[in-house]
């Protein structure tokens, strides 16, 4: 190795390079005559080495992480629209709201609740929202699913499906409210009755507040019920609904006694036959007389008979010799 040789490695060596990269040396007029001939042509020793022009090279990189990107958000895109579809069955399930049966109190309340939980489960789109819905509603509402399916189809605009849903079901009446402020407990469970009030209560105006709410259950109690609940220490419902608990041995208990000869009265009454029927011979059938499907015709028979018999007791006057005899 000569002297410049030994100056380039120890240079390189300083650089701590990596393997396969490339340095720039600078040629002193020893390495010129080594590596050049008196023509400029690059050689080495004595043989002329042919020039190769390196083509810029793509950077490798760049392209690798932008097809990486592409692919992931193809895989991420197809992967999202399966489980829309896998899944909205089981999200009709994990829904926080009761099916719509059609009789629900306020379905204006209960639609926008629907809408709320399809932000929860971020449903946008409104094909989705359609046919989540029809998971979520049961009975006569699901007569009047079908009904929209054909006239809006499912490709129409969720708008259109939410203003005929509110047009069809939204009470413009009193009657729900009614229902619900007069709602009182006569028998069974004082539990039961309370968080029953609590709920259409909620049901006719989510908005009602707490104090409020207490008062309107409480009202409904017998009063020697509410005479034991202290009203200064409930705060929320849930602490008149654990007060309410609390008292469930003073709830009136049903007299079976009384019950089983009601029963027993209402049997015998009901095992008597009809005697219309009997008499017309329609066979056994046990109702009060007054239901009975042969009652008018029965009546018209009478009638007709009555009129019958008097025309036979004409016919018979007029026919006696006593009467013949009169004319003579």
């Amino acid at each position: 190795m000569n002297e410049v040789s030994a100056q380039v490695l120890s240079r390189t060596k300083r650089l701590d390079l990596v393997i396969n990269s490339k340095v720039w040396i600078t040629l002193d007029e020893n390495l010129k005559n080594v590596y050049y001939d008196e023509d400029i042509n690059l050689q080495f020793e004595n043989e002329t080495l042919e020039k190769v022009i390196e083509k810029p090279q793509t950077d490798t990189t760049t392209v690798t992480e932008s097809s990486l990107a592409r692919l992931l958000e193809q895989i991420i895109n197809n992967s999202q629209e399966k489980t829309e579809q896998i899944n909205i069955t089981k999200i009709a399930n994990d829904l926080a709201i009761e099916k719509f049966t059609g009789k629900t109190t306020n379905a204006e309340q209960w639609i926008a609740s629907f809408e709320k939980e399809c932000e929860r489960f971020y449903i946008d789109r409104s094909d989705k929202k359609i046919e989540l819905l029809k998971l979520c509603i049961e009975n006569s509402a699901t007569d009047w699913y079908s009904c929209t399916l054909l006239k809006l189809t499912a490709d129409a605009e969720w708008t259109q499906w939410r203003d005929s849903f509110c047009t069809t079901f939204i009470s413009k009446g009193w009657s729900s409210i009614k229902y619900a402020m007069q709602y009182e407990y006569i028998s069974g469970s004082l539990l039961e009755y309370s968080i029953k009030k609590e709920k259409l209560l909620l049901q006719i105006r989510k908005t009602i507040d707490s104090d409020t709410l207490i008062d309107l259950i409480a009202m409904g109690l017998p009063n020697e019920i509410i005479e034991k609940i202290d009203r200064e220490k409930l705060q929320r419902t849930e602490d008149l609904h654990n007060e309410i608990g609390e008292l469930e041995y003073l709830a009136p208990k049903k007299n079976k006694d009384t019950k089983k000869a009601k029963l027993s009265s209402d049997n015998k009454k009901n095992k008597t036959p009809c005697k219309i029927c009997k008499d017309e011979e329609k066979g056994t059938r046990f109702y009060p007389e007054d239901e009975c499907w042969f009652k008018d015709q029965n009546k018209q028979g009478r009638r007709e008979k009555n009129i019958n018999n008097l025309a036979l007791d004409v016919d018979l006057s007029t026919d006696d010799p006593k009467n013949l005899m009169c004319h003579h």
